[in-house]
């Protein structure tokens, strides 16, 4: 059994392969030859995964015609020149030559193979296709494999080969170093930690010292007269009695601004506390039967420093630098 070529004008067998429902192979063998099919490696239509045994024979040539063999096994149906007939009465017409019933096919015959359980071949014959012809390449670009070369990528490929395989031998050669000991791991630790750095604690400073409100001198003017008492038109004095000045802090010196505004100009004249019958200053223009521009004038007359109206001893006006002012020893009478 061996492949022929075929003459101008012969047909190609076409075979298609259905493993189950579906279309596994389909082919088209232009040189005419034996075809076979099996699962070991040489067939020409090789399954491996199938219920194939290794190899079994389906066609033959001989004298440039196709041949069919059939198994006494072989199931299935061929359509010819004389119509279609099954396998079955194709081997009753056609002795068997050592188990294998031999039936010579034509270029029109068409049929259907039962080959396994799984595996179905069906077959025809039809006109191949012109076959292609192959251009040929230009020729730098089929020079040669040197001409094919790029010549900086494979310059650079070397030269990194050359890196590498120099890296790999430094590496093979080269001793290991020795295992570091204690006495390098306390050393690197040593030169590898920061300083140490003092830091001096923050002590928290208290409020500064200063000047206690209403503890401090309050403020004194020279007084008159025996300094047993207040005078009449000055600030809070302090005198041997105990007056209302300086001891009290800021209350002292507060009435002690209030009793000097109260002493000057017609604020000593509003500020009287005689009444209208009585023989202060503004009793004596609001008093009944005096004569107003008597009264104020003996009101003002002499009035040449700062004094209070007072309501001691005749109700008449006390002066700075006279003394009593019909107040007592102990300075309480010229408020």
């Amino acid at each position: 059994m061996s492949e022929t070529t075929p003459k101008a004008g012969d047909k190609a067998l076409r075979i298609g392969v259905i493993q189950g429902v579906r279309v596994i192979e389909e082919r088209i063998l232009r040189k005419r030859g034996p075809v076979t099919f099996g699962t070991g490696e040489g067939n020409t239509f090789s399954f491996a995964s199938s219920d194939l045994p290794k190899t079994v024979t389906v066609f033959d040539v001989k004298d440039g015609e196709y041949v069919l063999l059939l198994g006494e096994e072989s199931q299935g149906r061929l359509e010819g020149p004389d119509g279609k007939k099954e396998f079955s009465s194709l081997k009753a017409a056609n002795p068997a030559v050592g188990g294998v019933h031999r039936v010579t096919i034509s270029d029109v015959s068409k049929g259907r193979i039962k080959l396994s359980p799984e595996m179905t071949v069906l077959f025809h014959f039809v006109v191949p296709p012109a076959v292609v012809a192959v251009p040929d390449m230009p020729a730098e670009v089929s020079g040669g494999f040197l001409k094919a070369i790029e010549p900086i990528f494979t310059a650079v490929l070397t030269a990194s080969f050359l890196v590498h395989v120099a890296l790999g031998l430094f590496i093979r050669v080269t001793e290991p170093p020795a295992p570091a000991t204690l006495e390098d791991l306390k050393d690197l630790v040593e030169r590898i930690q920061p300083p140490k750095v003092e830091v001096k604690p923050i002590v928290p400073k208290g409020p500064e010292p200063g000047p206690v409100k209403g503890t401090g001198p309050a403020p004194t003017t020279q007084a008159s007269g025996d300094g047993s008492g207040e005078a009449g038109g000055g600030g809070a004095e302090k005198g041997s009695g105990g007056g209302k000045g300086g001891g009290n802090g800021g209350t002292g010196d507060r009435n002690a601004i209030r009793e000097g505004i109260a002493g000057k100009g017609i604020l000593q004249l509003i500020g009287g506390r005689g009444g209208f019958g009585g023989s202060g200053a503004v009793g004596s223009v609001f008093g009944a039967g005096g004569g107003i521009s008597d009264d104020i004038g003996g009101a003002l007359e002499g009035t040449a420093g700062v004094g209070i109206a007072g309501t001691g001893g005749g109700g008449g006006v006390t002066r700075r630098g006279t003394g009593g002012g019909g107040g007592g020893g102990d300075g309480t009478g010229g408020e």
